[in-house]
């Protein structure tokens, strides 16, 4: 049985945006749940040098989208 790149790369990045997905949703209820402004955790830093939690998400789903094609070599 042969692998093909497909098999190999994009059932990760399902399933890294399904968990991504779920840690986005549970951050909403714990914000419900403790009366915090979604926005104040959506600009929100883990440590001063990093991405605020958009830009996270940006980076998770960019790398997503775009890495079959660098991987194919088409765009």
């Amino acid at each position: 049985m042969t692998l093909s790149l497909y098999d190999l790369s994009l059932p990760v990045f399902d399933q890294a945006l399904a968990n991504l997905d779920h840690v986005l949703k549970k951050g909403e209820a714990h914000a419900k749940a403790h009366d915090i402004a979604p926005e104040a955790l959506l600009t929100a830093r883990l440590y001063p040098d990093m991405f605020t939690l958009i830009g996270q998400v940006q980076v998770a789903t960019s790398l997503a989208k775009n890495c079959p094609y660098r991987l194919t070599g088409t765009q």
